[in-house]
């Protein structure tokens, strides 16, 4: 079948205003984007359970103890078939104040932390050494709510603890790989292409990338973990292969007009790039209903990201790199 070129036009230029409008939408949506507690601090419960046990029901036991930040999943293993629910939260609103001004104010932060210590504080403690006890002492406390609750031995429920400066270094981190990784990437491209417009046009397109997955993230509630940012990670790997790709054959190669060599480097690219997405949308299907939630976040990120590459590379990218092209042989 016999496809029209979308570049032999004299209107390629205004495809560009696609890609605007996704930015533009992902930029309202950023402000729901949530943050894991691998990179805001927090405390993770994990159960396995036999019995039927709604996140309504789950959620309403556990109002009591007043959490902020409180996410509730549940997970079935596909092979054993054995259920577990993950239940993450941040604290209660006076221990994370008394958390933070553990240094700037340790009278009040002793203060607020003394009610969840069970009696346990003495006077000769630090504020550092009381805030620990009271979320270790709280933690505790909805663990044993969280068995009574399920019917499991206390020694069911694991719990994994990040504090809040543990979970800063984390997300400090993870924000200078993600700088490097774009420095990095721009070094190259400029070494590979010599020339500021087609450089600027690959970076701008995995710049989008990431930033059309942050706005899928937060419209569906996926928060950004380290596995997350590593998918982050694994996506600019794709989308700058895609827009090498479609940019060398637009300046590089010297048979037919610009406008033909990116639509055959589109045809070649969307083929890659429609492959991909099939297998990460079974993915996605196969992890969301067998609840394994890592695996789905991880997969739901790449999908974005995969879905933001067609019109960051062929109405962006491409766009520009053909402009640029076209320009030179004037």
């Amino acid at each position: 079948m016999h496809l029209p070129n979308i570049y032999a036009t004299p209107y390629y230029k205004f495809y560009v205003i696609i890609s605007i409008a996704l930015a533009i939408a992902a930029f309202l949506a950023l402000p729901g984007l949530k943050y894991g507690i691998d990179l805001n601090g927090g405390t993770q419960l994990m159960a396995t359970i036999d019995s039927s046990v709604s996140e309504a029901e789950l959620g309403a036991s556990l109002a009591k103890y007043s959490l902020d930040d409180l996410s509730i999943r549940f997970s079935e293993n596909p092979l054993t078939g054995r259920k577990g629910v993950i239940i993450e939260f941040a604290g209660t609103p006076d221990l994370i104040e008394a958390d933070a001004i553990t240094e700037s104010n340790p009278g009040r932060a002793i203060a607020l932390a003394r009610p969840y210590t069970r009696g346990n504080a003495s006077a000769a403690m630090t504020a550092r050494e009381v805030v620990e006890l009271a979320k270790a002492d709280f933690t505790k406390e909805v663990q044993n709510g969280l068995a009574s609750f399920l019917g499991v031995p206390e020694e069911q429920i694991g719990s994994v603890e990040i504090g809040a400066s543990l979970g800063r270094e984390f997300w400090e981190t993870s924000q200078r790989a993600l700088l490097v990784a774009f420095f990095l990437i721009a070094a190259i491209v400029f070494i590979i292409f010599r020339e500021v417009v087609p450089s600027i046009a690959v970076i701008q397109a995995a710049v989008f990338d990431v930033f059309i997955a942050l706005g899928g993230m937060a419209v569906f509630g996926i928060p950004l973990t380290l596995p997350t940012i590593a998918a982050l990670l694994m996506m600019l790997g794709h989308s700058v292969d895609t827009d090498i790709l479609i940019t060398d054959r637009i300046l590089k190669r010297k048979q037919g007009t610009p406008a033909e060599r990116a639509f055959g480097a589109m045809k070649t690219g969307v083929t890659m790039t429609g492959t991909l997405l099939i297998v990460l949308v079974v993915l996605v299907v196969f992890s969301h209903f067998n609840q394994m939630t890592t695996l789905f976040q991880i997969a739901a990120v790449l999908m974005f990201g995969m879905l933001a590459d067609l019109p960051s590379t062929y109405f962006t990218n491409s766009v520009l790199v053909q402009w640029w092209a076209e320009r030179k042989q004037k």
